[in-house]
């Protein structure tokens, strides 16, 4: 049976017809109720916009001749960096373009980009054949933080003045390790700790909701073509006593094969970027597919202090994700046109593009 290899960061430029989606990508303010979308007319034709809430007007936040993924608020909110055509372009609102970061290194597949304040970020990229963690200054200079030859280091997340990531060796073994925040050098392979061993089972996506306590996501090596769905597990990550780490796996969630993988006319842009698990005031919310041979997506959302599932969306046989809290509510996205959904595109009377997202309010299962 021919295999596929699923791939962690998942952008793609194949052309085909695809299905049009809508979906948050950002808060800009929870006070006036502002938030960001990204419509998918097309796999070549993604448009950023600036939505009101309230009134439903939206207005264009990006030119069209730009393909924005991962789509990343600054921390003063300033603006918004993005992926486009593989290089990291960013986006002042008091300026009519945006530019691009002029990253010193030949890097590749750059990733994982965080912001630390309105000058530096730091990321995941390929150099020289092997995957690094770099941070870069005003744009520009990019310095490496951790200097490893032999394995790839991916999915860096800063907690204070440590570096918790995930490290893929040559043997396809992956491990959570973290080392010393520095920007004055690079830290070696032995200031690095192995925190966490998960063997020949392959992670990705580390998200850590503080220095003790944080979650990834386990991905199957490969998938076959013919199946329908693909499963997911993530795991809690949390510190015991002094150096001691344990695992433990939360839930699992299934996603259609179709919105991630390959040239179908369903599939995502930003692949999976829009389906993971996201954090929130105790609560992990995700999407998945209710069996393993449906195409239809829910959101839920598991509670750390109880350690249970319960589902935010009851919508029939159609699918919602991405979900994004703004104010007392949660928004979703979907497929515009949706009629169990209400997912609409409109112009209004005075000639201003509007939409509408499904929304349900904010329930804190402790």
């Amino acid at each position: 049976m021919k295999k596929i290899v699923l791939v962690s960061i998942l952008f793609f430029s194949s052309i085909a017809r695809t299905v049009e989606y809508l979906y948050p990508v950002g808060v800009l303010s929870d006070e006036l109720g502002i938030i960001y979308l990204l419509h998918q007319k097309t796999l070549s034709h993604l448009e950023l916009w600036k939505w009101n809430i309230h009134t439903k007007v939206a207005q264009k936040a990006l030119i069209s001749t730009f393909t924005p993924a991962g789509v990343q608020l600054l921390p003063d909110k300033s603006g918004f960096s993005f992926f486009h055509e593989g290089r990291v372009r960013i986006k002042y609102f008091n300026q009519r373009s945006p530019y691009t970061a002029a990253l010193w290194e030949p890097l590749f597949d750059i990733s994982s980009l965080h912001w630390i304040d309105n000058s530096r970020f730091y990321f995941s990229a390929s150099h020289d054949q092997r995957y690094s963690i770099y941070e870069s200054f005003q744009a520009q200079e990019s310095k490496e933080l951790i200097n490893d030859c032999t394995h790839d280091c991916l999915y860096p997340q800063k907690m204070d003045d440590q570096l918790f990531y995930i490290e893929r060796t040559s043997l396809g073994e992956y491990r959570i390790m973290v080392a010393p925040y520095v920007i004055d050098k690079s830290s070696t392979y032995t200031d690095c700790k192995r925190l966490i061993d998960f063997s020949h089972i392959p992670v990705a996506f580390l998200y850590m909701i503080s220095s003790e306590t944080g979650y990834c996501i386990e991905h199957p090596v490969s998938v076959s073509k013919t199946d329908n769905t693909v499963t997911f597990i993530c795991h809690k990550l949390s510190k015991q006593f002094e150096d001691r780490w344990q695992k433990s796996a939360l839930f699992e969630f299934r996603l259609p094969l179709s919105l991630i993988e390959g040239t179908t006319d369903t599939r995502l842009f930003e692949s999976l970027l829009p389906l993971l698990p996201n954090y929130y005031d105790s609560e992990i919310e995700f999407c998945s597919s209710d069996a393993a041979d449906r195409n239809e997506v829910g959101v839920y959302s598991y509670s750390l202090t109880r350690e249970k599932t319960v589902r935010k969306t009851f919508f029939n046989e159609t699918l919602t994700f991405s979900p994004i809290r703004c104010g007392s509510e949660i928004y979703f996205g979907g497929i515009v046109g949706s009629q169990s959904t209400g997912i609409q595109s409109w112009v209004n009377e005075e000639g201003q593009t509007c939409f509408e997202l499904p929304t349900t309010k904010i329930k804190i299962y402790r």
